[in-house]
């Protein structure tokens, strides 16, 4: 896949019938990848629908999963302001 990937801390969650270990990974993209190569990256990836940061924090989210968007959040926002826009 294009771009760079980076392991996030593990998030430990304790459910009532068993305990929940999230492994997040940052994936970003170069700003300049072509559209047909984002479209095969997300070609392989489950169903789903892509959110903002902010939309994704008004979505029904599992608490760990809150706590993942508060920590990154902050962080992807200055990248995304620090990288150079499309025309």
């Amino acid at each position: 896949w294009p771009g760079c990937g980076e392991d996030l801390p593990a998030i430990e969650h304790a459910l009532t019938h068993f305990d929940w270990t999230l492994r997040p990974l940052r994936w970003l993209l170069p700003d300049q990848t072509p559209a047909a190569q984002i479209a095969a990256v997300q070609s392989q990836l489950p169903p789903g629908r892509w959110a903002s940061v902010d939309e994704a924090r008004m979505l029904g989210l599992p608490a760990p999963v809150r706590r993942l968007l508060g920590s990154v959040g902050p962080a992807l926002e200055d990248a995304a302001e620090a990288e150079p826009r499309r025309s």
